[in-house]
């Protein structure tokens, strides 16, 4: 007959063993509460999957000639994208080319009517911008989280917080990622 062995692990202690491996078990399985794609706790995931400074493409694209340039003193639609800064002088002013539709609406980002523009807007709202060359889904992409963006800096301005970086939102200076 073999002589008895202690056990290693006291009956007591392999049952905090097991009862701590299961909550770890279960804690790494349940995740966080929300996920990064969940729009109303963390806001709309990022679009633009390019580099792309979306200032300068106003510039190149919108600010041409007789468009959205400050080279002459009426630009198309009273909406100058050349100056440098755009979004705070469009934040929350209406579209003088359809009534009631806001250039960028701070409340609700992606209703904006630069962002309709670029897609088509509704009959009766001009034509789709820019006339010469339509900006593809991953310019838009782009513009649209810049809108969101800016939309974000006024909800903080209004709200008295100090002006913050584009760097500060998690993004570029023009709004690419």
């Amino acid at each position: 007959m073999l002589p008895r062995v202690p056990s290693v692990f006291p009956l007591a202690r392999a049952r905090r063993v097991l009862l701590a491996l299961t909550t770890l078990g279960t804690l790494a399985t349940a995740g966080c509460v929300g996920s990064i794609d969940n729009e109303e706790q963390f806001g709309p995931a990022p679009e633009c999957r390019i580099t792309l400074d979306v200032e300068d493409l106003f510039r190149q694209r919108c600010g041409t000639g007789t468009c959205h340039g400050n080279e002459t003193a009426d630009p198309a639609g009273e909406l100058d994208l050349v100056s440098p800064n755009p979004g705070p002088r469009i934040v929350g002013t209406m579209s003088t080319q359809c009534e009631g539709r806001m250039r960028i609406n701070p409340a609700r980002p992606d209703d904006s009517f630069l962002l309709e523009k670029l897609e088509g807007p509704r009959e009766g709202c001009g034509d789709r911008m820019p006339l010469v060359g339509f900006l593809d889904q991953a310019e838009i992409a782009c513009v649209r989280d810049w809108v969101r963006q800016q939309a974000r800096l006024a909800q903080m301005r209004d709200a008295g917080v100090p002006d913050m970086s584009a760097a500060d939102l998690g993004t570029d200076d023009g709004g690419g990622t």
